[in-house]
């Protein structure tokens, strides 16, 4: 308070009222500025509080949706569980009544519930339809992509068309729906409602229910997922089995060359199982040369991209060699991974098969060989000297021996083929007279002695059995260790002075008699026979006994040619001077024989002679004519035999000459019943030259010949070009 204690001007006067005035005007600003700061304060206030409460929601929210984003059940495909969780989990945390998930059908034309969560009675329903065609404004709305949020869902335009038929008799006053998205795609909707009285949706709602909806799109996929997955398993499960029932080794590898899949056979041909091979490349199981041409061809796919197809050899774990023929091809999946695809046959046995058929044609070829040199001479020195050689090198053995049996049984050599290294058994007899003295004193001892003078040897048990075992029908005898074969010392000696340590022995037959034996030796070492061995030495043996059956049989021709040469001689000069007889005397028979037909056809004009006259003389004329016929026939074979057959062509009418032959059978064919058919071909010439006597004679003799043996159907002279040249034109003529 400003109070005047003294007497003052009247301007320090009014300097003291604005004084005042002013502090009252600024304590009425202040006054206000205070009111308003208050104002803002509560403000302040009210929107932190706000602000608290949207974080507590965020936070809540959020804290749901991560729990949901982590659920086993939506992150492992089980939708249902999925859907129940989020409808549960959206009631409760934004306070509620409905909760719901709906999908279009595949026609798009109306919604499906799949999950509804009502909190009053908790509990979940479905199976509820919405038609697109009742609620176009609803539908419209939900492919905008925008939430539906209606606060007033009665009023709202979008869903004010549920209001009589579903939001009233619910209570639903408002509703907050969020389309479904996925692959840019509005696939269903998430419907949130609230009963009793309006809500408004915050945009902490909104942001809710998208996540919300977002949830469901990852429910959807992880679903699908897991159906495509089950799909793929079968189909992998499938395809697994398939490629397992397949027979041929089947393969995948990866770039680095690495088994990525292989099925049962596969396994079964490496030796190895499965998990021990995947992950591994050929290094790892198999040899370094082996596994090197593999990875060469691998490279070689990958590298062209082409198919390529190669045989390897790879040896398995328990070190059996396969040959394999693989088909390898370059196979990119759809995300750009290139592996390779291999089919595997395993040719093992069929290259076995191919190399034995290979020896066996091979062996063919040289039995072929040696029974072609045996047919190109009946020389037996010259056949066994061939032979012998031809066989050793066939079987490739080191000495070839050819024994024959004397008619005492005891025998000698007769031809040898051996290597040069080895000491030649006939030289041998020869040179060494102690070589043929017997072996031991036993006379049963089954040794060959060799007798210097006669270069013959005598096997004491061959000769007291007359043969032995061959002679009563063994095949042969196949011997691989003269040391492991219980041998009698005795012949053991004689087979080491033989310088055999194996041998074959099979017979020599000439007939069905015991002629000798072929024999095959190694002396090197002890050997395994092959059967295919035993077998061309027994063939061998076989055409051995046949070229001395033939060259027994050549002797015996030659002493029987002699003696039939003679007989044809004398038989010749026999037939030639009977038809030189009959070709002179030819005149001599036909004279009087046409004085008599001549006669006959005299009287037969004669018209006074009765009729019983002439029927006797045409039956002399006919008989005459007969016996002409018979004469002339007699004639021709005499002259063919005696070489004085003459041929004497002319030019004539065939046509007419056939169609003559057709008047003068038919009658007869007629009288027998059968049908006489002449086809002439429309190209035979009508004028041809040759002798026409003969071919009227040949064609009457095959005409009546037929008619004479045909006894019902038909007989058929059939006429045609055999061919048609410049030169000239052979007929042919079938009956």
């Amino acid at each position: 308070v400003d109070y005047i204690t003294k007497p003052v001007q009247a301007q320090e006067v009014i300097a003291r009222v604005e004084n005042q005035l002013t502090i009252v005007r600024q304590r009425l600003s202040l006054r206000e500025q205070t009111v308003r700061l208050e104002q803002e304060i509560k403000e302040r206030q009210r929107a932190e509080a706000a602000i608290r409460e949207s974080a507590i929601k965020l936070r809540n929210h959020n804290i749901v949706l991560t729990k949901l984003a982590k659920s086993p059940a939506l992150n492992h495909g089980d939708f249902k569980a999925a859907l129940k969780e989020i409808t549960e989990a959206s009631v409760q945390n934004i306070g509620i009544e409905r909760s719901s998930v709906w999908l279009y059908d595949k026609t798009s034309t109306k919604i499906q519930c799949l999950d509804l969560f009502e909190k009053s009675c908790n509990q979940h329903s479905a199976g509820m339809e919405l038609l697109a065609a009742d609620y176009p404004a609803y539908f419209q709305a939900l492919q905008q992509d925008q939430p539906i949020a209606a606060d007033d869902a009665h009023t709202d335009p979008r869903t004010r068309e549920f209001s009589e038929s579903y939001l009233t008799p619910l209570g639903i006053t408002s509703m907050l729906d969020v389309p479904i998205r996925i692959q840019g795609q509005t696939a269903g909707v998430v419907c949130l409602e609230h009963v009793t009285d309006a809500r408004h949706w915050t945009p902490e709602d909104q942001n809710f229910a998208r996540s919300l909806a977002d949830l469901v799109s990852l429910a959807i996929e992880a679903r699908d997922r897991k159906q495509a997955q089950a799909a793929l398993q079968a189909n992998q499960d499938f395809l697994e089995q398939v490629i397992n029932s397949v027979t041929d080794p089947i393969f995948v590898k990866d770039q680095q060359h690495r088994w990525t899949m292989v099925n049962n056979a596969f396994c079964q041909m490496i030796g190895q199982p499965r998990e021990a091979l995947l992950g591994k490349s050929d290094y790892d199981f198999l040899s370094i040369p082996e596994a090197d041409v593999c990875w060469k061809y691998d490279d070689l796919v990958f590298t062209t991209g082409t198919e390529h197809e190669t045989e390897e050899t790879i040896t398995d774990f328990a070190g059996t060699v396969h040959t394999i023929l693989t088909k390898k091809i370059a196979f990119t999946d759809a995300a750009g991974n290139r592996s390779l695809v291999g089919v595997i046959r395993d040719i093992t046995e069929r290259k076995r098969t191919e190399e034995i058929l290979r020896q066996i044609a091979q062996r063919e070829k040289a039995i072929a060989r040696v029974i072609q040199h045996m047919r190109q001479t009946l020389d037996l020195e010259t056949i066994f000297t061939a032979t012998t050689q031809e066989l050793r090198q066939m079987i490739n053995c080191d000495r070839i021996v050819v024994y024959r049996f004397n008619p005492d049984w005891s025998g000698e050599f007769v031809a040898e083929s051996v290597g040069g290294e080895w000491i030649p058994l006939m030289r041998q007899q020869h040179n060494d007279p102690t070589f043929t003295k017997d072996i031991l004193e036993d006379s049963r001892c089954p040794v060959k002695t060799l007798n210097s003078s006669n270069d013959s040897v005598e096997d004491t048990y061959l000769q007291e059995t007359q043969g032995g075992a061959y002679r009563r029908g063994a095949n042969y005898l196949c011997v691989t260790d003269i040391y492991q074969a219980e041998f009698s010392p005795c012949y053991l000696n004689l087979l080491e002075r033989f310088q055999a340590r194996a041998y074959i022995t099979v017979p020599i037959f000439c007939g069905n008699k015991l002629w000798g034996l072929l024999a095959t030796y190694q002396n090197t070492s002890p050997r395994q026979w092959k059967t295919a061995e035993i077998n061309v030495v027994m063939q061998i043996g076989n055409q051995l006994g046949v070229a001395l059956q033939q060259a027994e049989l050549l002797a015996q021709t030659q002493s029987q040619s002699e003696a039939l040469q003679q007989a044809v001689y004398a038989a010749d000069a026999a037939n030639r001077a009977k038809s030189e007889f009959l070709a002179s005397m030819s005149h001599e028979l036909r004279t009087p024989l046409n004085a008599i037909l001549g006669f006959t056809q005299v009287m037969s004009r004669d018209s006074s002679l009765s009729t019983e006259h002439q029927q006797y003389l045409g039956i002399i004329n006919r008989s005459g004519e007969h016996l002409l016929d018979l004469i002339n026939d007699v004639l021709e074979m005499s002259k063919i035999e005696a070489g004085r057959m003459a041929l004497n062509e002319n030019c004539f009418n065939l046509i007419r000459l056939l169609n003559s032959l057709e008047q003068m059978f038919r009658l007869k064919a007629e009288t027998k019943g059968l049908q006489l058919i002449f086809e002439i071909a429309p190209n035979i010439p009508q004028y041809v030259k040759t002798d026409e006597s003969k071919l009227r004679s040949c064609l009457i003799n095959l005409l009546s010949n037929a008619i004479k043996f045909t006894e019902s159907g038909s007989v058929t002279l059939i006429v045609s070009v055999v061919n048609s040249t410049k030169q000239p034109t052979t007929l042919r003529q079938a009956q």
